[in-house]
């Protein structure tokens, strides 16, 4: 049902990219100007945004090719790194629209359209949430405990 994280292959690959990924960010960075680099408009934000929008569009690809309980978690996790990529998104208010997404507004019509987007799936797929949610608590989710302990961690 969901695909299992737990091969030496795929956790060699995922250290090798994580790897792959800080040796780039170093040897594009400007180490006597890291306030500049890691800034809201500096390289590691726009870093941000492009692997979020390409983890949203891997997840709804999942999800679309997905089915029961995996469909709905990829779903979910595309609705979220959407919401994250909005919430690093920064843009200067020039006009009507981007002036919205800068808006408290856009923030809550953002939190009552996803809330209600996930009020009606899981209304409509309630027999899916059970494992999902063990899912979610197993071992088998690790990938995902490892991403939220880097975003916390450049966070800090």
């Amino acid at each position: 049902m969901f695909p299992s994280y737990s091969s030496r292959g795929f956790i060699g690959l995922t250290i090798a990219l994580l790897l792959l990924n800080a040796v780039f960010f170093y040897l594009v960075t400007d180490l006597n100007n890291l306030t500049v680099e890691m800034g809201e408009e500096g390289l590691l934000e726009n870093l941000q945004l492009i692997y979020l929008g390409l983890a949203a569009l891997a997840f709804l690809i999942g999800g679309l090719r997905s089915e029961g309980p995996a469909r709905m978690f990829a779903i979910g996790m595309c609705l979220l790194m959407l919401i994250f990529f909005f919430r690093e998104l920064e843009v200067e208010p020039t006009g009507p629209v981007s002036g919205y997404i800068k808006s408290h507004a856009f923030r809550w019509h953002e939190a009552i359209l996803v809330i209600g987007f996930a009020a009606v799936y899981i209304f409509l797929h309630s027999a899916y949430v059970r494992p999902v949610l063990q899912f979610v608590f197993s071992r088998k989710a690790w990938p995902f405990y490892m991403a939220a302990a880097l975003i916390l961690f450049g966070e800090v």
